[in-house]
């Protein structure tokens, strides 16, 4: 099976669609936003090619939405915290983020919904003329 060779227009996403998706860009994060989009696609590329190549333009959006997202709301003060803990004696607090480093990064989910469904196929190890030396079950009668 050949792999298809005709890549998207890159970046895979618009800032109107981050703004879409609930996450208007102001005027200071414009270039920070419009620099991961392309980063983000450029990541997809250079991991999952064919897997790119074979999207649609749909998925790889998203995809690079949410990739791109995860960075921006990643110093957000509540967006991307993993787990919060609150204490009343010693009056403690703790947050655990989920991306505390702004790492671009695919999910498992995210790799899944790129390769596309899965599939099954065989390949038969016996050569074509295999078995011909042997008579058959009737032959033999």
């Amino acid at each position: 099976m050949s792999e298809p060779t005709m890549m998207p227009a890159v970046p895979f996403a618009t800032l109107t669609d981050l703004a879409d998706r609930g996450r208007p860009i102001s005027d200071d994060e414009q270039v920070k936003a419009q620099t991961l989009l392309a980063d983000a696609s450029q990541l997809l590329i250079d991991e999952m090619p064919a897997a790119v190549a074979r999207a649609t333009p749909e998925t790889l959006t998203r995809i690079v939405c949410n990739m791109v997202l995860r960075v921006l709301d990643s110093g957000a003060p509540m967006p991307g915290i993993e787990t919060t803990q609150f204490g009343v004696g010693p009056f403690q607090e703790s947050h655990r983020w989920a991306n505390p480093t702004g790492d671009l990064y695919l999910t498992k989910a995210e790799r899944r919904q790129l390769r596309g469904p899965q599939r099954a196929s065989s390949v038969s190890m016996m050569p074509a003329a295999a078995g011909s030396e042997y008579p058959g079950v009737g032959d033999l009668l």
